[in-house]
């Protein structure tokens, strides 16, 4: 097997049927359909160094060779479930059972966790019934006020507001420019507009107030750069990161970058080398972003994972709070942000959006926002974290509320504003009081049994708290685009009122003024 640079990977020679429960003709027998001989003519054409083993990056490349259709995440949960020495390959026999797998939905979904298996079935539906999407309600729609789309000559990569009336846009060809948005115009020119004079900008992290942006670029080398705007300088270039900067974002005096080998660096911008780096992920990391303290690191990837991390713990694995292992259903996570103290949304190649308590990781998700027909590619939230915004990479973009039905608050919070979890905690304290009365004379047995039915009563409802999978559809359409969403920014004007910018595949970017009530 070949290696990148001409280099061979050693491989330990193998025990072809022992770590696998069939034998190649009954694993054939269960590959749905998929003809051994053309199995062989793939495996044999993939195999390149002809030592008779594949790994990961080589059965993706079958995969598509078969047609197959199955997202990177489930691929890798099979072959680690077949590749049981852990040796980074498997032999001919264990391709075939290996196909068997990854060729049939049910299998599929047994791999993932439980709580997949209904977007697995959404996303089928949607894409074997193009009439399916039909069954969701049609939101009202709003057009754009105004298209910035001559400055930029490339996909504007990400999109940020900095204050007042001013938003960024960076493009990937490298042109980085500020906007006025309470100008209306045919063809409205920026404010500033800078060249970083090179191109490959896959993303970029601004805040408000602040002159400078931290730029992320596709490349091995010299690929984090705090810039300066206004002055249209490289203020600093941060090192540590060996691969592609997918992601980053700014907050206060600290900077985050995801890379493309999984790894999450963090610095303090006024020093090039990282304060802190971990191999969070075994993909790209497509996002990552502080919470509101700066305390913890919220990071999404192409693995199928969502992962929160604490610098103060140190080193992995004591700093990783909490993973959810299929946040899309074994597909991508494009976006995950912080949406609560606790809990955090999150979209991806599953075409849906979930919101997660990430104190539950193992939990289904506590609500899910259904109508979208293709990859979530952005996410954007309000400051008040009541309301968001999503954009796909087929153009399409919604407005929804967090919690339109109020029902965990209603189920949370008792009259007077007493959580039901303090009610509960109070009556056992008066329960135990209770208790010592009676064995001391003090108070007749039935006071107990009237405060034993209250508790059991209000523990009932606590449990019935509906902390699992509600299901709710868009209140707003977003149109404007013509490809694929790339980034989105919200900011809050007056009360029920907001303005949202978004960039997109198709060089552009468009402001659109909400009204939320």
């Amino acid at each position: 097997m070949l290696l990148s640079g001409g280099q061979r990977k050693s491989i330990t020679p193998r025990k072809s049927s022992s770590k696998v429960e069939v034998r190649a003709d009954d694993a054939l027998a269960t590959s749905n359909g998929l003809d051994q001989s053309e199995l062989y003519k793939v495996f044999k054409k993939i195999d390149l160094d002809n030592n008779g083993t594949l790994d990961l990056n080589e059965l993706e490349c079958a995969s598509r060779e078969l047609g197959i259709k199955c997202s990177q995440n489930a691929m890798r949960k099979v072959f680690n479930t077949l590749d049981i020495d852990k040796s980074g390959a498997i032999d001919f026999e264990e391709f075939i059972a290996f196909f068997g797998q990854v060729s049939d939905p049910k299998k599929i979904k047994e791999m993932l966790s439980a709580a997949s298996e209904s977007f697995l079935d959404y996303r089928a539906r949607v894409e074997s019934d193009l009439s399916f999407a039909k069954s969701f309600p049609v939101p009202s729609t709003v057009a754009p006020v105004q298209k910035y789309c001559w400055h930029h000559e490339s996909t504007v990569e990400s999109i940020a507001w900095l204050s007042g009336n001013r938003f960024i846009t960076a493009a990937a060809a490298g042109n980085i420019c500020v906007w006025d948005a309470s100008v209306r115009a045919e063809r409205p020119a920026p404010v500033l507009r800078s060249s970083l004079e090179r191109s490959s900008v896959f993303c970029m992290g601004a805040q408000p107030e602040a002159s400078v942006v931290l730029v992320g670029f596709g490349s091995r080398r010299d690929n984090l750069w705090l810039w300066d705007v206004e002055m249209s300088e490289v203020k600093c270039k941060f090192g540590g990161a060996d691969s592609f900067v997918y992601s980053c974002s700014l907050q206060g005096g600290r900077a985050l970058a995801g890379v493309k080998d999984g790894s999450v660096l963090m610095f303090d911008i006024q020093r090039s080398e990282p304060d802190s780096k971990w191999k969070a992920h075994e993909g790209l990391v497509n996002s990552s972003c502080f919470d509101s303290d700066g305390q913890r690191i919220l990071t999404s990837s192409r693995d199928g994972s969502v992962r929160i991390l604490d610098p103060r713990a140190g080193d992995l694995p004591d700093c990783l709070v909490s993973t959810i292992e299929d946040a899309a259903a074994g597909y991508v996570v494009y976006q995950a942000v912080w949406c609560g103290d606790n809990e955090i949304l999150s979209g991806g190649d599953d075409y849906c959006v979930k919101r997660w308590d990430t104190r539950m990781p193992a939990n289904p998700p506590v609500a899910s926002y259904m109508g979208h027909v293709s990859g979530v590619k952005a996410i954007c939230l309000s400051a008040n974290r009541r309301f968001f915004a999503t954009g796909c990479s087929d153009s399409s973009m919604r407005v929804w509320a967090t919690d339109p039905s109020s029902m965990e608050s209603s189920f949370t919070t008792a009259e007077g504003g007493t959580s039901l979890e303090d009610q509960v905690a109070g009556l056992k304290d008066e329960y135990r009081q209770i208790i010592e009365s009676v064995h001391s004379g003090d108070a007749h047995p039935s006071e107990a049994a009237l405060i034993s039915e209250q508790l059991a009563k209000l523990e009932g409802t606590v449990e019935a708290k509906p902390r699992v999978h509600k299901g709710f559809h868009a209140s707003l359409s977003l149109t404007g685009h013509s490809m694929s969403l790339a980034s989105m920014a919200w900011q809050d004007v007056d009360t029920g009122k907001a303005r949202i910018v978004t960039g997109g595949n198709d060089e552009s970017a468009l402001l659109f003024d909400v009204n939320l009530q």
